[in-house]
């Protein structure tokens, strides 16, 4: 998570990655304040060298607009982590692939992914065990494969595998 993937747009790394995106918008909202006070700096400055009202008002207006583009911008930006983004396609087959690789798994089924935060994930994924398998042995599986998960990726803090028997 901490290092950029090679075959990605900066585009769709900011929305993937959201350590970024939010560095993004606070650089984003630092920017507009700087526009916004640079034009009422303008206005208020045009209007009273001009002695026009008119000028201050329309530097309000544009102050508006700015305001409201930067809101749209920011909703669109944090919409997806406040609904509870989930961790990349790519990655989630890695994690499953890696957990099929350990004795006693039959199959990886379905797997839930969510940011907490921008270095912190939750999984939750249902592994199909062996028929013969016991319950000690099965807990011991999935201690192993927790460990193997958050060795593997560390921003995994959270894994939990729900254990279902074919």
């Amino acid at each position: 998570m901490n290092r950029l993937k090679p075959g990605r747009c900066l585009r769709r790394m900011r929305c993937r990655w959201p350590g970024y995106a939010w560095r993004f918008v606070v650089l984003f909202e630092d920017l507009a304040d700087v526009i916004g006070i640079s034009i009422a700096f303008a206005g208020i400055l045009l209007s009273q060298l001009l002695d026009d009202p008119l000028i201050d008002g329309i530097a309000s207006i544009l102050i508006g607009l700015l305001l409201t583009a930067v809101a749209v911008l920011l909703v669109r930006e944090s919409r997806s982590l406040l609904m509870g983004e989930t961790v990349d396609a790519d990655e989630l087959a890695e994690v499953k692939a890696l957990m099929e690789k350990q004795a006693g798994v039959v199959k990886t089924g379905l797997q839930r992914s969510m940011y907490l935060g921008p270095e912190e994930v939750l999984l939750q994924a249902d592994v199909i065990f062996e028929n013969a398998l016991q319950a000690d042995e099965i807990a011991g599986i999935i201690r192993q494969l927790r460990e193997q998960v958050q060795q593997a990726y560390p921003h995994y803090r959270h894994v939990f595998i729900e254990a279902v028997v074919s």
